[in-house]
């Protein structure tokens, strides 16, 4: 296996999980990285999260065994880059508009009304054409993993 399909195997997993909306399955993947600092490189780190969302942990391989799921994901990443000049990082766009953002970096996830709200000023940000970027310093900022 190359070393670009294996660093793909988190997004070719989620692929595989469920094609298009397979991001939305892939929690315990996010935080075996970000919640407790594994690699998600590593096949068995990959494996351990899929056992930890209930999944049975054969898909990582299957997806690693499936071409479709990097063509998926290239296609995917091919078009972010069409359409919203995406560069490799997460990028936020709404349907509809050729513009995408990357972020946002928040410190806490927000719930509720909370996260309707960010949201609802994220789309009002991502609809101005004159707006490019907001940045603040956060060097004084305590991060915590955002999941366990």
């Amino acid at each position: 296996m190359t070393p670009l399909a294996r660093w793909h195997g988190v997004p070719r997993y989620g692929y595989a999980r469920c094609g298009r909306c397979g991001q939305s399955t892939l929690r315990g993947v996010w935080a075996a990285q970000h919640g407790r600092k594994e690699s998600i490189k590593q096949l068995d780190v990959l494996r351990e999260a899929a056992k930890k969302a209930d999944l049975d942990p054969a898909i990582v391989d299957a997806a690693l065994a499936d071409e479709s799921t990097i063509n998926d994901v290239l296609a995917d990443h091919e078009e972010a880059v069409r359409r919203y000049r995406a560069f490799g990082v997460p990028t936020i766009a709404i349907e509809g508009l050729d513009v995408g953002f990357y972020g946002p970096i928040i410190q806490f996830v927000p719930r509720g009304e909370e996260a309707g709200e960010m949201w609802d000023h994220m789309a009002w940000a991502l609809r101005q054409p004159n707006l490019f970027e907001l940045k603040r310093d956060r060097g004084a900022v305590k991060w915590e993993p955002i999941a366990e």
